[in-house]
């Protein structure tokens, strides 16, 4: 709680500045704002524009009125402290949250202990910010890696998302293969997270790797 509840979560999508965010993170050279699961970089890819980059508040607060919290609520943010951007960033979503009656504490900490804290679903943390990059392009390695709702336990699965009503999604999709594969993963990122919406995807970061 209080992000066990959908209104809450997708609430959260529309409030959340993804603009702010990439300027804190570095700006555009180091990072595109997204609001999908799915990198640009995965076939099939498609922009379906579930949630803005700058908020929509009027839209955020009449979710946070259907979804019936007695406001203000409190709740926290877990985040590493070691590495620049990510301190930044939850300060943005702090502000963010306020703006719908949820007041944020950020507690940071080095990635080895944060992401250790987050992965493990006995402290059922409420929220936190998780960086991922894909193992191989296709849908399997971020959706049903990260998002299953069969495993809800799993380490990887920080959102704990257990909606089994989409489960025959997932089922349906990790049996295609080729293009009618790659473009059911995307129609099943964007039910997913218009739907329930069990994350709020920020940025895509920009890697550089030098070499001589």
């Amino acid at each position: 709680a209080p992000f066990d509840n959908v209104k809450v979560r997708q609430a959260v999508n529309y409030a959340v500045n993804r603009n702010q965010i990439q300027r804190v993170w570095g700006g555009p050279s180091v990072g595109t704002p997204t609001d999908q699961i799915l990198p640009p970089s995965v076939p099939e890819w498609r922009d379906y524009d579930a949630y803005p980059n700058e908020p929509d508040l009027e839209k955020a607060k009449a979710l946070m009125a259907e979804s019936g919290l007695s406001l203000p609520v409190k709740t926290i943010i877990h985040t590493r402290n070691d590495v620049a951007g990510f301190m930044e960033v939850a300060q943005v979503i702090q502000a963010n949250l306020k703006e719908l009656g949820i007041n944020v504490e950020i507690q940071g900490a080095p990635g080895s202990v944060d992401g250790a804290y987050d992965a493990d679903p006995k402290n059922k943390a409420p929220s936190g910010l998780v960086t991922f990059s894909m193992d191989f392009p296709d849908g399997q390695s971020f959706i049903n890696l990260l998002l299953d709702p069969a495993k809800p336990d799993f380490g990887g699965s920080y959102a704990r998302f257990n909606d089994q009503s989409f489960i025959p999604d997932y089922d349906k999709v990790s049996a295609l293969t080729g293009d009618a594969r790659d473009k059911a993963y995307i129609d099943l990122d964007e039910k997913v997270m218009t739907q329930a919406a069990p994350w709020a995807p920020l940025l895509v970061p920009s890697r550089f790797d030098f070499v001589s």
